[in-house]
């Protein structure tokens, strides 16, 4: 009756204060705490994986951006030497076409050379840098390696 009276009067008491004891019961639609605990010490350790493999392989980021950059630039030379030697004349339609097919098909000669120098695997250059890099070469290491040095 008066949780009646209640809702007559327009007040929120009437919500959630009913009589019956189903409110502890788990239906499924609220998570229990022991299992959003759990969840959130999986999720905090799937974080900390992720976050030391991005942190090892980070420092390898330099070394492997040189490598592409030298896989690059034969193939850039190639491209500029041959965008010097295509003559775009005012000729015919069948001798611009032969000479565009052609033009294409040296252009694909160029990305294939491209992809498969980039196809190429990475690990070797991991083991070679690996060797030399330790944690005080990691350029967030540094700054704090230098600041105890400088404090000894």
């Amino acid at each position: 009756a008066a949780a009646a009276a209640a809702a007559a009067a327009g007040g929120d008491a009437a919500l959630g204060a009913d009589s019956d004891d189903d409110d502890d019961v788990d239906d499924g639609s609220r998570p229990m705490i022991s299992t959003a605990a759990a969840g959130g010490a999986r999720e905090l350790a799937l974080s900390n994986v992720l976050y030391n493999t991005w942190r090892y392989y980070v420092q390898f980021a330099p070394t492997v951006a040189n490598r592409v950059e030298a896989a690059r630039a034969p193939a850039a030379q190639k491209l500029r030497d041959h965008a010097k030697l295509a003559k775009w004349e005012d000729r015919g339609y069948h001798a611009m076409k032969t000479s565009g097919e052609a033009n294409q098909r040296s252009l694909h000669k160029f990305v294939r050379a491209f992809d498969a120098s980039l196809n190429a695997l990475v690990l070797p250059v991991l083991q070679a840098a690996n060797g030399g890099v330790g944690l005080g070469d990691l350029p967030g290491e540094r700054g704090a390696a230098e600041r105890a040095a400088a404090a000894a």
